[in-house]
């Protein structure tokens, strides 16, 4: 009977319930509008992460930031849930990148925890975790949350010396989707590798008493130089260092040659010799040789020797250029 009344009614009556409507809706929008105002996120205290310098012994890196989040529904005490995603700033993946050479990369493995509920995840690029995480009402001296990174040490072996960089932005998302974001970098520096492997033991066999007596082996020498240039010197169990098997108190003098991959040169004990072609593709040559060593006695100095076995040790030591 209402909408009969309406619709028999004057014309200036239809413009009024118009009217009515149109405020009505009008005040549902701005309610609407105000309740997401009031989500809150904050993010305090992710700074920027310095992992110093990387040598060879120190293994893989592993290392974190203490920080705040803090999520809620305008001024209520009570926090809210949160979920996070970091996202590379430059590229698409969690990698630092060589100042010197862009294109020279460390994969890095980021992971947060929300230190209050215990939960931790590993984030994936430009993901969001799902919104488990218990944040704080305010960020005044708490810290709740924890970004944490790994860098595997082969990974770093492979990477040329020099610096490397990385800038992310961390995002929190609170109720009603609500986000902010926090940027940070990570910084490192990597030392010069360079490695020995693969040596095995030389026998020079049994003297016929007519022939020289000759031996060698294939190893893997690695460095992570962008030129594989590297030196390497030699020292054996005779006098002063010099190369020698040795029987009782006596002693066979031996010659040692050393081919990097352009042909075997003569080497002298104690003394550097420059050599190229280090391997830098793994840490162990991925199963492969990057050098030979050659090692003779001849049968002169073995007539003159007693009769007997004799035996000694090589010393390779290589350095980096």
């Amino acid at each position: 009977m209402a909408a009969l009344r309406i619709h028999d009614s004057a014309s200036g009556r239809v413009h009024m319930a118009m009217a009515t409507l149109v405020r009505f809706v009008g005040i549902l929008l701005v309610a609407f509008a105000t309740g997401n105002a009031w989500a809150v996120i904050e993010i305090d205290g992710l700074g920027d992460i310095d992992l110093g310098t990387w040598a060879p012994a120190s293994g893989s890196i592993s290392d974190s930031e203490d920080f705040c989040v803090a999520a809620r529904r305008g001024n209520s005490s009570n926090p809210g849930p949160y979920a996070v995603m970091v996202s590379p700033l430059v590229g698409t993946q969690f990698e630092l990148v060589s100042v010197a050479d862009p294109g020279v990369t460390i994969p890095v493995s980021l992971s947060f925890q929300d230190i209050r509920s215990g939960l931790s995840v590993v984030l994936t690029p430009s993901v969001f975790s799902s919104r488990e995480m218990t944040g704080v009402a305010n960020c005044i001296g708490t810290n709740n949350a924890r970004i944490g990174l790994t860098i595997a040490a082969g990974d770093l072996a492979l990477a040329p010396p020099g610096d490397y960089q990385a800038s992310f932005r961390l995002t929190g998302q609170g109720t009603a989707n609500r986000t902010l974001s926090q940027d940070f970098t990570l910084t490192l520096r990597t030392l010069p590798v360079i490695q020995i492997s693969g040596l095995d033991p030389i026998d020079l066999g049994i003297y016929d008493g007519v022939s020289d007596l000759q031996g060698g082996d294939d190893f893997c020498v690695f460095s992570n130089s962008a030129t594989g240039a590297y030196t390497v010197t030699a020292s054996g169990q005779g006098s002063n260092g010099s190369f020698a098997v040795l029987g009782g108190v006596a002693g066979i003098p031996l010659s040692v040659e050393y081919d990097d991959g352009s042909g075997f040169v003569p080497m002298v004990a104690n003394t550097p010799s420059v050599q190229a072609n280090a391997d830098d593709g793994g840490i162990d040559c991925t199963g492969a040789s990057s050098a030979r060593i050659r090692v003779r006695a001849l049968s002169a100095d073995m007539q003159a020797a007693d009769g007997g076995i004799y035996s000694g040790e090589l010393t390779l030591l290589v350095a980096p250029i």
